[in-house]
């Protein structure tokens, strides 16, 4: 790599920093629910929910989620929203779901599928990563060039 001012690297790097920041901001979001489904599946109720509603969004790239309700151990009618992109969930109106739930708080549930609970999961740790790498990458390149660090 060509020999940079300092200017210019010192620039570069801060720009970077950038990337590293989303990175580390979507990993720490997703371990958040990641966590959560983890204690759902480990500790939560299991019942069947029917997709009652989906929710939409608008705009260059709408998304759809299905809103599901189910009947807890205790009687009481819960609705959700699932974090499930419906299009690759394959559910139409009034299909049957299995659900997990927190005993605790049932308005923490789930579609309880694999695809439901990590699909999403994987894709953002993903994101997350190349996000992070890109930056710290390239921040790698600029110290380790010629001139020393910014």
């Amino acid at each position: 790599m060509k020999e940079q001012p300092m200017a210019l690297k010192v620039f570069i790097c801060l720009f970077c920093t950038v990337f590293i920041a989303i990175g580390l901001y979507t990993g720490s979001k997703v371990t958040m629910r990641l966590a959560r489904n983890i204690e759902l599946v480990n500790s939560g109720n299991k019942t069947q929910g029917y997709i009652v509603d989906y929710k939409h969004t608008r705009g260059k790239n709408p998304q759809t989620w299905p809103v599901v309700t189910f009947i807890t151990t205790t009687g009481e009618t819960v609705i959700f929203e699932s974090l499930y992109h419906s299009r690759a969930c394959g559910y139409s109106l009034g299909s049957t779901v299995p659900v997990v739930y927190d005993g605790q708080e049932p308005k923490k549930a789930e579609i309880n599928e694999s695809a439901s609970l990590w699909r999403g999961i994987t894709f953002h740790y993903l994101f997350a990563a190349a996000f992070a790498a890109f930056g710290g990458g390239i921040i790698f390149l600029v110290v380790k060039s010629k001139g020393g660090s910014p």
